[in-house]
């Protein structure tokens, strides 16, 4: 199901009030005109009863003095109002007729009988009037719009910590809610500006432990490996496997000052358009190989932090070399993705299981199972995808810089 925002929630909640207020309205409206009606013509019966036996004088008194009813003399008037007026109500005694017309939204009132034929024009008073019901429905639509800003400023908050939230979850770390609401939001909130704290500290304190704990190392590794070059020893096979092993413990070191570099860029991550065959050219000449072919289908526009794009990148050629069966990759580059590709056995396990740190294929493997963990890890930072596929003899990986 797709999901709906509070806000437009909000407002289709408020859309749907208006409506039913209006269809409310409309019944109450045709229930009021339909008892007022009802009621007139009551009145209007009544009033025939009362005018059974008057003269053509009385009935003017009646009509003029008591009802403020006003009589049409006007003979062409008259004649034009029995013509093209509205009836609404016909009533016959034994021996007096009166109809009710509606004519240009006036009400008059036609009686006849033995000795008088005469057409009154009602006091307009008397007119149904829905004015009051115009200033109900829109004192109750002030009050609903009143309603419907002072929660859109109650929930506004919330929008803006939903934007930091979401500028959270992408690196910066540098967010701060001001929000000084005195509710639920508020304290979520604080307890998210804290949370942020908690986690900037935990995150400074890890480099720093990192950036100390690779000083303390390298300084040693780099003394025991001078050491080591300097022994003088019969047995030569051993000096090159202390030698061997000091390198290995170097680069693993190197690998994890790597790993901690660009995990430290996450909140500051600075972004620019990278010529992609520029960038390849680059990796070749610090790889000093010619065994990297490139095939431009597609114009890609690649926006990425070069360094961090560079070091995906050139581990991914080095890993299609390293395990190919002929040391030789090729590159094809589309609009929306880069892929690797590079002759040998299929891998053995999912992707998922490589993109963990010091995982290998196997134990005694050349490498220390960081390569597509910092490969990983670099590519999640952009947003960007990694996939893997094996097709006709090649293992594929493929850089998903954006989904068709």
């Amino acid at each position: 199901m797709k999901r709906i925002s509070l806000f437009t929630f909000l407002n289709l909640i408020f859309a749907m009030s208006l409506l039913l207020f209006g269809i409310l309205l409309y019944i109450y409206f045709q229930i009021d005109k339909a008892h007022y009606l009802n009621t007139q013509k009551d009145r209007y019966a009544l009033l025939l009863q009362n005018i059974q036996n008057m003269n053509e004088e009385q009935l003017k008194e009646l009509f003029q003095k008591q009802l403020n009813a006003k009589e049409v003399a006007n003979k062409q008037k008259r004649s034009e109002i029995l013509e093209q007026a509205n009836r609404l109500m016909h009533t016959t005694t034994l021996h007096t007729t009166m109809d009710i017309y509606n004519y240009k939204d006036k009400i008059y009132i036609s009686i006849k009988n033995y000795n008088l034929n005469v057409i009154f024009r009602d006091d307009p008073m008397r007119q149904y009037d829905f004015s009051k019901i115009i200033i109900a429905a829109l004192g109750v639509l002030s009050l609903l719009a009143l309603l419907y800003l002072l929660l859109l400023l109650k929930l506004r908050p919330l929008k803006i910590l939903n934007e930091n939230i979401t500028k959270f979850k992408k690196g910066d770390f540098t967010l701060y809610n001001n929000i000084n609401s005195q509710d639920e939001i508020g304290a979520i909130s604080e307890n998210f500006n804290q949370a942020i704290e908690n986690i900037r500290y935990l995150i400074e304190s890890k480099h720093l432990f990192m950036r100390n704990i690779m000083h303390e190392l390298k300084t040693p590794l780099t003394k025991a490996l001078f050491l080591a070059n300097m022994i003088e020893t019969n047995n030569k096979k051993e000096k090159e496997e202390l030698i061997t092993t000091l390198n290995d413990m170097n680069n693993i070191v190197k690998q994890l000052a790597n790993i901690d570099k660009f995990q430290s860029q996450f909140s500051n991550l600075v972004l620019e358009s990278i010529d992609i065959k520029e960038l390849i050219g680059t990796i070749k000449e610090e790889l000093q190989t010619e065994n990297i072919k490139v095939k431009e289908h597609e114009k890609l526009e690649l926006i990425a932090n070069r360094e961090l794009f560079y070091t995906a990148l050139k581990n991914l050629i080095e890993n299609g070399i390293k395990y190919s069966s002929d040391q030789s990759v090729t590159i094809e580059i589309f609009s929306n993705k880069i892929a690797i590709s590079s002759k040998g056995a299929p891998l053995k396990r999912e992707l998922e299981y490589y993109t963990q740190p010091f995982t290998q294929e196997k134990k005694n493997q050349k490498g220390y199972g960081l390569g597509l963990y910092i490969v990983s890890e670099i590519l999640k930072l952009h947003h960007f995808k990694l996939e893997y596929q094996y097709s006709d003899g090649f293992n594929i990986f493929t850089i998903i810089t954006e989904e068709n």
